[in-house]
């Protein structure tokens, strides 16, 4: 992914994209802290949690310029987001985790999904539709 990103880098120089530019060496900067920590994440991790924080933090600031700026970091860190996964997907990986299980324990269900669908399908909305295919 780091190569990726050097080439990214690359391009938004010569092309004069200085918001672009930006963001790219910043998600690099987050990806060589990464390396360098004494546990490392997964890279797909750390542009997720990156994500979700850069969304996390779009509703904190009322200033609009400010606000512009966020969605175009976030534009740029989606190109290196995985694909988001369909509901449908997801309901059909919940029905066969409750076939697997003897009894329907919800903790165990979402234990078994989040892995699969971190970072490519809302928390929340997954823990609804446990919800829901549990009663």
């Amino acid at each position: 992914m780091l190569d990726k990103i050097n080439q990214e880098i690359k391009a938004a120089m010569k092309a004069r994209q200085q918001a672009r530019l930006e963001s790219l060496r910043y998600l690099k900067s987050k990806l060589m802290e990464n390396q360098t920590s004494k546990s490392p994440k997964e890279e797909m991790q750390v542009v997720i949690s990156h994500h979700k924080s850069l969304k996390d933090s779009l509703s904190s600031y009322p200033d609009t310029q400010t606000q512009e700026k966020i969605r175009q970091e976030l534009t740029v860190i989606e190109e290196f987001m995985p694909q988001p996964l369909e509901e449908s997907q997801v309901r059909a990986w919940i029905q066969e985790i409750l076939e697997e299980q003897e009894a329907a324990d919800f903790g165990k269900v979402m234990g078994k999904l989040m892995p699969k669908i971190r970072g490519r399908f809302d928390g929340k909305l997954a823990n609804q539709l446990v919800k829901e295919l549990l009663k």
